[in-house]
């Protein structure tokens, strides 16, 4: 799949981000996997099943993060993720489009993580 242009880049995916930083994302772009893309948006069409989770099967914690101010993947997405899973969790980046992992944004995301994988005792000494 070809890269998005900008403006639907901007205004449904870096919508919260920062101007600068969300040209500087749009920059580094590339083509994705189509075939990757469609299994996931339109699992619901693959015969193979291929991003097909056994959720009743998976006892692990398991997080799922969405964006407050996402246009791409309603954060319901993530709630309904985090629902399925008898040890799911769902956090909310407040101030969040979809790159939760980028910007302002990035902090309180690792925030989140470092809690969760605390209260799990997820977490690694060294």
């Amino acid at each position: 799949m070809y890269r998005t242009s900008w403006r639907p880049f901007r205004r449904y995916i870096t919508n919260a981000t920062d101007g600068r930083l969300a040209r500087e994302l749009d920059d580094d772009l590339v083509c994705e996997s189509g075939r990757v893309y469609c299994e996931m948006a339109w699992w619901f069409l693959d015969r193979a099943k291929a991003s097909a989770v056994d959720a009743a099967a998976v006892g692990t914690p398991v997080l799922a993060i969405g964006g407050r101010l996402d246009r791409t993947v309603n954060r319901r997405v993530a709630q309904a993720t985090a629902k399925r899973y008898s040890n799911g969790t769902y956090r909310e980046i407040t101030g969040s489009d979809h790159l939760v992992f980028h910007g302002k944004s990035l902090p309180v995301t690792m925030a989140h993580i470092d809690e969760w994988l605390a209260q799990n005792r997820l977490r690694v000494s060294a």
